[in-house]
Parts: C-alpha cells; sequence; structure tokens
C-alpha cells in the first residue's frame, strides 16, 4: 500500500512540475459548441476525428487552412468538455493534464493570446473556416484580427495551413475516443 500511495505522490509531483507549479485544481475554460440555423457546427465525435486525423498528420493541412481551423477550433472546445474537467470516473486525470498542456501548445504555434477565452477561439476559428470554404478570404482575416490573434490575421491564416506536429495532442484525442467508446457514449450508429 505503502508503494502506491508512493507512485500517486511522485505521478502527482511529476504531473505538477510540467503544469508550473500546484495548486488548487482550475478547471480549464470551456466553450458552447458554434451554432449555425440552430445546429452546432460538429459533434464530439467530428470533433475527436478532426484532431486525430489533422492534428495528428499535420501535412494534411498543408494549403488548407480552412481544415486547420476546424481542428483546432475542436481541440480547443474538446479541451474544456466536462468529462475533462469534471469527475468522470475512471478517465485518467494525466490525461487531463495533457489537454491542458495540449492547449497551450496550439494557442503558442497560432499566437493566441493568453487568456483568450475558449470562445473566442472556438468561434472566431471555425467562422474563419466557414468563410475560407464559401471563397471569402476578406471574411476569415476579419475573423482572426488581435487581440486574440497576436500574429495577425495573415500569419495566422498561413500557420493554419501549414500546421506544425502538435507533440501532446494526438495522444490525448485517441485516449479520450477510447475513454468514450468504453463508457458507451459513442458506438458506428449513434456517434458522440
Amino acid at each position: 500500500m505503502l508503494n502506491v500511495v508512493r507512485t500517486v505522490l511522485v505521478s502527482t509531483a511529476l504531473a505538477c512540475a510540467g503544469l508550473a507549479g500546484c495548486g488548487p485544481y482550475v478547471p480549464p475554460d470551456t466553450a458552447q459548441m458554434t451554432m449555425v440555423r440552430g445546429f452546432p457546427v460538429m459533434t464530439e465525435n467530428d470533433a475527436i476525428n478532426l484532431i486525430e486525423y489533422y492534428l495528428a498528420r499535420p501535412e494534411s493541412t498543408h494549403g488548407l487552412p480552412a481544415l486547420g481551423a476546424r481542428a483546432v477550433a475542436s481541440a480547443d472546445w474538446l479541451a474544456g468538455r466536462p468529462y475533462l474537467t469534471g469527475d468522470y470516473g475512471d478517465y485518467a486525470p494525466v490525461t487531463r493534464i495533457q489537454w491542458v498542456i495540449a492547449r497551450r501548445e496550439w494557442r503558442a504555434v497560432l499566437g493566441i493570446a493568453p487568456g483568450t477565452p475558449s470562445q473566442v477561439v472556438v468561434d472566431h476559428l471555425l467562422f474563419a473556416a466557414m468563410a475560407l470554404e464559401h471563397a471569402d478570404r476578406a471574411l476569415a482575416l476579419a475573423q482572426l484580427q488581435p487581440p486574440a490573434f497576436t500574429l495577425g490575421p495573415d500569419r495566422t491564416l498561413d500557420v493554419l495551413g501549414n500546421l506544425p506536429y502538435l507533440t501532446a495532442l494526438p495522444n490525448a484525442a485517441t485516449d479520450l475516443q477510447n475513454h468514450l467508446h468504453r463508457d458507451g457514449r459513442c458506438d458506428m450508429m449513434v456517434p458522440c
């Protein structure tokens, strides 16, 4: 029993060290999925699939900033979902920490200002993606303005169309999908 306690304490200490200090757990900022005509732009399953494919294989977004924007918006939305921020049984707290670290990573890559609410990030990236999908570059650029996007609209769009490999995210997304399937929340007939 003492070895188990030591292992938990050491694991917690290592996890906290990676988060720049420990203190009371502060849940990550959350967002609601952007709605268009009364319907969500995507489901949890759509979001996980976008992350697993496009952020795990960033070369797939090369020259396709709309896909990059959708994938990053998906990740930012999922990072604040209740199963990552609440007490949901056996979902690993270490994976929750991976999501916090991953969110910091993709936000740094895109120059998203610290403290920018997740709802702003999700809405602006999804509206930029939809504008690009309708060949309206000017409207897309208008969604990627400072102060939220510190790189400026043109540079942010360039990064979205050429995302680097984000080290913390692919494993966290796969683990989340496995957890949701194991809990019976997803299957072939009933998507997440």
